[in-house]
């Protein structure tokens, strides 16, 4: 329930959340690797929304998260780039991830390779000038 609330408050006044940063990244982060695959996703849309907004004061830990040993981990956070790949994002902030994501096509574990190509072709959906 908290995940859902969350998430509509990053969809409609994320502003309201910029403060609490600090706080809510490591929150939605350590949801990454639960054992329900429906709150992994929340939190990764929640990230991703959240990116879109305030791509330089997490990309760091969504690249720790990248890296992780735990495969649900890396996929929470590949998927999250599939909400962050939004026409509103700074492109320069994506360009940064981009060979993070790329990368992850190549991952042991099928669900990060899945989720890492549906962002990338969201990504290049709507931002196609990045890629000529």
């Amino acid at each position: 329930m908290f995940l859902n609330t969350l998430r509509e408050i990053i969809i409609h006044n994320p502003s309201c959340l910029l403060a609490y940063l600090t706080k809510l990244t490591p929150l939605l982060l350590s949801h990454g690797n639960h054992a329900e695959e429906s709150i992994r996703h929340i939190a990764a849309e929640c990230l991703g929304r959240l990116f879109v907004h305030e791509s330089n004061a997490i990309m760091e830990d969504l690249r720790k998260g990248l890296n992780s040993t735990d495969p649900k981990v890396r996929s929470t956070i590949t998927r999250s780039f599939k909400f962050a790949g939004v026409k509103e994002t700074d492109r320069m902030s994506l360009e940064i991830m981009m060979d993070d994501l790329i990368s992850k096509i190549s991952d042991s574990d099928l669900s990060v390779k899945r989720n890492a190509l549906e962002s990338l072709i969201n990504i290049v959906h709507n931002h196609p000038e990045s890629f000529r």
